[in-house]
């Protein structure tokens, strides 16, 4: 009976502190120890498994540490770069300025090319109207008076300025980015006076000297003889051009085109009447 008892009680004490190479198997021991040793494992692992929760409150903290200072340095940095943007007005500012400038200073050997007042003491053109939010704004001076060109200019000088400005604008792309070799004219001596649209004709061939491609298309046959008179009389010398009249019963007018830089070719369209 006490054989059987030892078995299944055990005898004297039990601790699972003991060594591990000095302890039988569980299963082997008496029941009383097996109960023990359950009991000894579950007061001893609620520390641990207190200690756990502590340990994932901390991850958490850590990965929200973690997100917050990258989020930190992300800000940081986009602060160090927004302090540099808040320059950008003042840069564009002055790079409008400057190209400001630099299109007046070249609009106005055009228009001496294009155009010749009438008389001494007119309207002068002064520069552009940097203040102007949209389109493009011409100054003109009567002697000490400074108004807006369309204000005091005939339309004649007015529509000069701004082909001017459109030569001088064409000539700043060509330089910087050497694109718009081809350049359309539509009736370009619309406005101008008779004696400006010889002037205006006479400057064709100074814009095809500076590289432009010139596509003129214009009714005005008056004009279009101008430009031919403008040109070299050998169609073969530079800039190279040729004269076609074409009949066209619903056409009548004049197209004139660059092929490319230094060649020049006229085309007159006329109907069949004045072909016949």
């Amino acid at each position: 009976m006490q054989t059987l008892l030892a078995n299944y009680l055990g005898v004297g004490s039990f601790s699972r502190g003991e060594k591990v190479d000095e302890m039988p198997d569980l299963i082997n021991l008496p029941i009383r120890h097996q109960l023990s040793a359950l009991h000894q494992a579950i007061t001893t692992s609620e520390p641990l498994i207190a200690l756990t929760r502590q340990i994932d409150v901390i991850e958490e903290a850590r990965k929200r540490w973690v997100l917050a200072s990258q989020r930190l340095r992300l800000i940081k940095r986009a602060a160090a770069a927004i302090q540099q943007l808040t320059r950008l007005p003042q840069l564009v500012e002055y790079q409008v300025q400057g190209l400001i400038q630099l299109l007046e200073t070249r609009t106005t050997p055009w228009l001496d090319l294009i155009y010749r007042p009438h008389y001494n003491g007119g309207p002068r053109y002064l520069g552009l109207d940097p203040a102007r939010s949209q389109g493009v704004g011409l100054y003109a001076g009567l002697g000490a008076v400074r108004l807006q060109a369309h204000e005091i200019m005939n339309s004649s000088h007015l529509r000069a300025c701004v082909w001017a400005f459109v030569f001088s604008l064409w000539e700043r792309i060509r330089e910087r980015s050497g694109a718009l070799e081809a350049l359309q004219l539509d009736d370009p001596q619309t406005f101008f006076d008779p004696i400006n649209t010889e002037n205006l004709a006479a400057a064709v061939p100074a814009l095809v000297k500076a590289g432009m491609a010139i596509i003129i298309t214009s009714n005005d046959n008056r004009f279009i003889a101008a430009v031919k008179d403008k040109l070299p009389r050998s169609s073969s010398a530079i800039p190279s051009w040729t004269m076609l009249q074409i009949a066209d019963f619903f056409a009548n007018g004049v197209f004139a085109a660059a092929t490319n830089a230094g060649q020049f070719v006229l085309m007159q369209f006329v109907d069949d009447f004045d072909a016949g």
